[in-house]
């Protein structure tokens, strides 16, 4: 027997996962109730498309044979799903559509921001723009699917309309594509096959086709998770492609949402304004049922009214058909972003007025959430609503408005301290495996991690330590609470792998360096230090791939220790004790303590500062009723190995976006 050689074995494995499988498309009559059943459990996709009682899937022709010997009715019409160059040669490649959104910034510098957000799978750059600076913010997203890239085309146009346009009263966040693998493929699903608005943790299910291994396994979703993590949207619209309508959460359950009347009003907004011909709205479960999607996870974790548009029956209309698409969508989707909600406020801490992410919820209504500058905002229906303002460690708020249409009232809520234990954080790198938290001085048989916009983890005790998955967190600051109180952003959980990394932290002056790789423009730095942990914004001074400069004189004013949070490049990342010895995530946690905040008077021993920066203060709070001592085993696996990024370009990119726009002309 001849045996392949091993590297040659190794080159079959790799061309199969780089080479999408070839999935059919095909309209599947449904005429009875059995034969949904039959097809929800099926492994097809919803392609989006329904044709009286036929819907459109993709699936294997293996499956697509076995549902037709089952006697449903089958029609394939393209048994290769994947657009074809000629089909998308109206629609700008990924390249060029961030080279257009880098040119508005360039020429509107004061009204657009670029933000990088990320890596696809295959290396490409995944950016938002920014437009205003208005107290709610608004997402848009484009081509979720790869070929549907008429959503990030038509989103595009949205942009440059801002842009020139009246500037926003919102600040709204663009982000074309989500998939800009699948648009350079042609295919519905991302460089790793997987269906990117099946891969979000709410109601995720994996008897969805292509859903992932697990929700948030694919870079992609996690870079739009990072970006709602420190801007929290208040509405948003997601642009699809495949039908005329437009749908709202609940997408998992027929069950209403408690914004059901609400958000059937916005759709009808919309659909005034929208002059697309047979265009439809509806509840999105209504349509058909779905798990993971973004409309649901943006909802369920942060009561963000998202909106799927599906914006034209063609996933890839030809430039006529692409223009009508924008003229009949663009008015629509402009009103959208300008509607006011009827409530918008800060919540701050009462003791030293610093911003609060709190959790804010109306009367039997969805729980939002308050940004890390402490701002919020509700649409609501018209009449008196109460509004209940939470956060572990604080005394809850209430706060009764009154909702008029059109109308904006503005509130600010101050909630006093409870119960914040004081202590230092700990870094908890991700992993697969448990880490084993050896807290002894609590007597809790479990605790909570906890985090604003996120399901909440209980963790049990296991005998004298408390195990936890970091790969079943999100990257970031994690809260804990125990019996005793709450110690808000103790637990920094890692990045999934090193793609961003801080290497070096250098003080002069009041200036902070941080040195590594990875990073990307549009970084946001915060300051953390004492029983709070509230965040305090540090100026961005400069940034490049290799650095980014804060100016540090706020994070110098603060109580020592004091921990830095930093998001660049989609990447969420933390330094402790920024002031004295600095740690970043190197897979080796410290031990750490809390005690809780009495509120008194400041302990009489005073910390003194590390290092060049001189940070003197109070230690925030009594440590005498708890001291946990905090012993770390740690079973770690080795990171991810960096991917190389093939498609990965210049800080600054400059090819010719007029030749393109010539070709599509």
């Amino acid at each position: 027997m001849i045996r392949p050689a091993p590297i040659l074995c190794v080159l079959l494995l790799v061309a199969c996962r780089s080479e999408p499988d070839v999935l059919a498309r095909a309209w599947v009559r449904i005429r009875r109730p059995a034969d949904a059943v039959l097809l929800h459990r099926a492994s097809v996709s919803f392609a989006e498309a329904r044709d009286g009682d036929r819907v459109a899937v993709i699936a294997p022709e293996a499956v697509l044979e076995r549902l037709a010997d089952r006697g449903l009715e089958v029609e394939v019409t393209h048994p290769d799903h994947r657009l074809s160059v000629a089909d998308r040669s109206a629609h700008p490649h990924p390249d060029a559509l961030l080279e257009a959104l880098e040119d508005l910034a360039d020429q509107v510098p004061d009204r657009v921001e670029y933000v990088d957000l990320g890596d696809s799978v295959a290396g490409r750059d995944l950016a938002a723009v920014r437009l205003g600076q208005g107290p709610w913010t608004v997402r848009v997203t484009g081509a979720h699917h790869g070929d549907e890239p008429v959503s990030g085309t038509l989103a595009l146009a949205v942009a440059e309309a801002l842009a020139w346009g009246a500037p926003p009263e919102a600040q709204v966040w663009i982000l074309p594509h989500v998939n800009p693998d699948g648009v350079v493929a042609g295919t519905r699903y991302n460089r790793s096959g997987v269906d990117l608005n099946r891969n979000y943790d709410y109601a995720w299910s994996d008897a969805e086709f292509r859903s992932g291994d697990r929700p948030f396994s694919e870079p992609e979703v996690r870079a739009v998770r990072a970006l709602a993590a420190w801007r929290p949207p208040t509405s948003g619209l997601a642009l699809h492609a495949g039908a005329r309508n437009l749908t709202w959460p609940w997408n998992h359950t027929t069950q209403d949402s408690p914004d059901e009347d609400l958000m059937s009003d916005l759709a009808d907004a919309y659909a005034g304004r929208c002059t697309a011909e047979g265009f439809e709205t509806m509840n999105g479960a209504e349509w058909y049922i779905t798990h993971g999607d973004s409309n649901d996870w943006s909802y369920g974790r942060r009561a963000t009214l998202d909106f799927t548009v599906e914006v034209s029956r063609e996933g890839a209309p030809d430039a006529s058909g692409t223009a009508r698409v924008v003229e009949a969508h663009l008015d629509a989707i402009l009103d959208f972003l300008a509607r006011p909600p009827q409530v918008v406020g800060t919540v701050l801490d009462a003791e030293d007025g610093q911003p609060l992410e709190a959790t804010i919820t109306p009367a039997g209504g969805q729980p939002s959430v308050s940004a890390p500058d402490g701002g919020f905002a509700r649409f609501l229906p018209e009449g008196e609503h109460v509004l209940a303002f939470s956060a572990p460690g604080w005394e809850p708020a209430f706060r009764t408005v009154e909702a008029s249409e059109g109308v904006t009232q503005t509130v600010e809520v101050r909630l006093e301290r409870a119960a914040l234990l004081d202590g230092s954080s700990v870094l908890l790198p991700w992993s697969e495996d448990p880490v084993r938290l050896d807290w002894d001085a609590v007597g809790d048989e479990e605790i909570t991690l906890f985090r604003p916009g996120e399901a909440s983890v209980r963790v049990l005790r296991d005998v004298d330590a408390f195990p936890v998955q970091a790969s079943l967190l999100s990257p970031g600051p994690w809260g804990l609470e125990t019996s005793a109180g709450a110690a808000p952003r103790v637990v920094f959980v890692g990045e999934v792998d090193d793609r961003v990394e801080i290497e070096q932290v250098s003080w002069q002056g009041s200036t902070l360096e941080l040195s590594g790789h990875g990073f990307g423009r549009g970084s946001r730095a915060w300051a953390l230090a004492g029983p709070g942990r509230l965040p305090v914004p540090l100026r961005i001074r400069s940034e490049s791939e290799r650095t980014v400069v804060l100016d540090g004189a706020a994070a110098l004013a603060l109580p020592d220790p004091v921990d830095l949070f930093l998001v660049s490049d989609g990447a969420q990342l933390a330094v402790l004790d920024v002031c004295g010895t600095p740690q970043v995530d190197t897979g080796e946690p410290h031990d750490t303590g809390f005690g809780p905040d009495t509120g008194g008077p400041a302990d009489t021993g005073v910390v003194s500062g590390h290092g060049t920066c001189g940070c003197l203060g109070s230690s925030g709070g009594g440590r005498v009723a708890m001291i946990l001592a905090v012993g770390i085993v740690l079973a770690r696996r080795p990171r991810e190995v960096r991917r190389a990024a093939p498609y990965s370009r210049p800080w600054r990119r400059r090819t010719s976006l007029r030749a393109w726009a010539k070709a599509t002309s």
